[in-house]
């Protein structure tokens, strides 16, 4: 078995990162929650609320990471009711 080219060993053994197997709502949330340890590093146990802007940081840049948030959380609310909707009738 060669390990050279794309996926080498990874693929032969039908292996495949975390990341790779996250569905739309996974990928979603884990960008929420990236947004959140960045607005909030200190906080040992981060939710996915969105922390008010931290001392230091342009409102500029607060602003845009809200708007991302926001973002990724409607994605993640139409990945969920794509994914339950059929299930709730």
């Amino acid at each position: 078995m060669s390990s050279s080219g794309p996926g080498g060993l990874r693929a032969a053994g039908g292996l495949r990162y975390a990341t790779q197997k996250e569905t739309k709502e996974d990928r979603a949330n884990r960008a929420m929650m990236k947004i959140v340890r960045r607005l909030s590093p200190d906080d040992p146990n981060p939710c996915n609320e969105l922390p008010e802007k931290p001392p230091g940081m342009r409102r500029r840049t607060y602003d845009r990471l809200v708007k991302r948030y926001e973002a990724y959380n409607d994605q993640w609310g139409l990945e969920i009711m794509r994914r339950f909707g059929r299930h709730i009738r």
